[in-house]
């Protein structure tokens, strides 16, 4: 009886087996591997947060794509220093937007500046130099008059 006996292990929850062997003894351990269950919660969790990420890149998408056109009126300020100088809107408000156009446009107007003007473009958030920016993709401008 020595050789078969049991012995229950409450810490591990296993069973041992001393068996001896040409008067050596070794313990063995009959633990079994539980496959995990996936239990109804479990599955659940995992749809709803799969539905989650997925709204979520749907609306990314969708607010990416849609071209706002705006319109904003101020004046043009020169931000940086040369040779990486940029040009802004600066309105009322005290909101800044560089400007994303082409460069001799872009050079033209910054010339031409005549006061308060008014841009109309699709507002872009851009990283610069790991900071992120407000940029207006110009559509088109006009001077304001000081009658107006």
């Amino acid at each position: 009886m020595k050789n078969g006996l049991h012995k229950y292990n409450q810490y591990l929850e296993t069973y041992e087996l001393d068996i001896k062997t040409n008067g050596k003894n070794h313990t063995y351990s009959s633990q079994h591997a539980q496959p995990e269950i996936i239990t109804m919660q479990k599955l659940m969790l995992i749809i709803i947060l799969a539905a989650a990420v997925a709204c979520l890149v749907m609306v990314t998408i969708t607010a990416a794509d849609r071209d706002t056109v705006e319109t904003w009126e101020g004046s043009l300020r020169l931000f940086g220093n040369e040779p990486f100088t940029r040009v802004a809107l600066v309105t009322d408000a005290g909101e800044r937007f560089f400007l994303d156009m082409d460069d001799q446009d872009l050079q033209l107007l910054w010339e031409e500046n005549r006061g308060k003007i008014r841009i109309t473009g699709v507002p872009v958030l851009k990283d610069v130099a790991g900071k992120t920016e407000n940029f207006i993709k110009v559509i088109k401008y006009s001077w304001i008059s000081e009658n107006e």
